[in-house]
């Protein structure tokens, strides 16, 4: 594999990570402002929210979201394969990743391809499930809910081992579908029956693959938390902090668990991409269609947007700090972690010697 083929694939995913969030994130923060506003809800608690779901105004937003999410990994999908096919060669060039990758993007937006984004989306879950799980049992009230529905119904455990059967049956046999589609620009059909001819005739090796990659994820994830752990607790005990040990630990891996989330959501959609690419090469072979390489640059123009992009993820990051947009929902709020300060007899409360 070229050094510098595999560097500039990292920094060009990079940069599209730069774009996609100044593009998309006032997109996702005006759709959830016109739900809020069109349901009739100042202030979303959890309360309200089967009611506030319920509403057509916001089922149109969430459909919304997810299409904007399914857009955004199917592109970066199309720049992965681009540039992982040209890992090998001497020298990998912007503009043939940029060419190809929106050509393969243009093939996917065909009507009668269009099912290939909800199929990305399902086999960029599927391979991340532990990803999945992580930010879903980091966010307030979610295990809350998780927790007391299983133990109200046992129902809920089949239907969340019934989702899982087939979100695996469904990943296993469409996972080669975008490379094939990607490779010879055939449509959504006629690749996922050649991706399930393929995955049936090494069906074992496709599931030891995809298990064995979620269970890496799952230990890349256990590792972090570990040693953020340690070095918390080495930090207190070196500092000789214990009086306040607990809090300090539990806010660190707040911050750490919020930094997780958003540190394993963006690499882990490209990663699962190259990951795929070499399994369809390793099962599939090589037998590329045509490709679009011309000598072209676009330098300037790459230039110009990852600089207008970053303006805008600053300001955003700013103004987040600032003012939380998404302070309506109670549901995504955080809540501070407090202790009992102790001693009340030496220091009685609400005077000013324990202020």
């Amino acid at each position: 594999m070229n050094k510098y083929n595999r560097n500039k694939l990292v920094k060009f995913d990079i940069f599209y990570k730069i774009i996609s969030v100044a593009v998309s994130y006032p997109i996702l923060l005006m759709i959830v402002k016109l739900a809020l506003k069109f349901s009739g809800v100042k202030y979303l608690t959890n309360e309200y929210i089967y009611t506030f779901f319920s509403k057509p105004t916001t089922i149109l937003g969430v459909f919304l979201i997810m299409l904007l999410f399914l857009l955004n990994v199917s592109m970066e999908q199309q720049f992965v394969f681009a540039g992982y096919e040209r890992l090998r060669t001497e020298r990998m060039r912007i503009a043939y990743v940029i060419d190809n990758g929106f050509w393969g993007m243009k093939n996917i937006l065909k009507p009668w391809n269009i099912l290939s984004l909800l199929l990305t989306g399902i086999i960029v879950i599927t391979m991340n499930l532990a990803v999945v799980y992580n930010i879903i049992i980091n966010v307030v009230n979610v295990k809350t809910y998780i927790a007391e529905g299983l133990k109200k119904s046992v129902d809920i455990r089949y239907i969340i081992v019934g989702i899982l059967a087939v979100l695996l049956f469904v990943t296993a046999m469409g996972i080669f579908t975008s490379c094939i589609m990607y490779d010879k620009k055939t449509s959504f059909f006629g690749a996922f029956r050649e991706s399930f001819r393929i995955s049936a005739g090494n069906l074992l090796k496709v599931l030891f693959y995809v298990t064995v990659y979620n269970i890496a994820v799952m230990a890349v994830v256990i590792i972090l938390y570990a040693a953020i752990s340690a070095i918390v607790i080495a930090g207190v005990n070196v500092l000789d902090l214990n009086k306040a040990g607990a809090a300090i630990y539990l806010t660190v891996i707040r911050y750490f668990s919020m930094f997780m989330n958003v540190a394993l959501s963006l690499v882990s959609v490209p990663v699962t991409f190259v990951f795929i690419s070499w399994m369809y090469g390793k099962f599939a072979g090589n037998a590329p269609g045509s490709r679009i390489d011309r000598e072209k640059s676009y330098h300037s123009l790459v230039k110009f947007v990852i600089a207008a992009s970053c303006i805008l993820d600053i300001f955003y990051v700013y103004s987040s700090i600032n003012d939380n947009h998404f302070k309506q929902i109670d549901f995504f709020r955080i809540v501070e972690i407090t202790s009992h300060r102790g001693s009340s007899l030496s220091f009685p409360e609400n005077t000013m010697l324990a202020f």
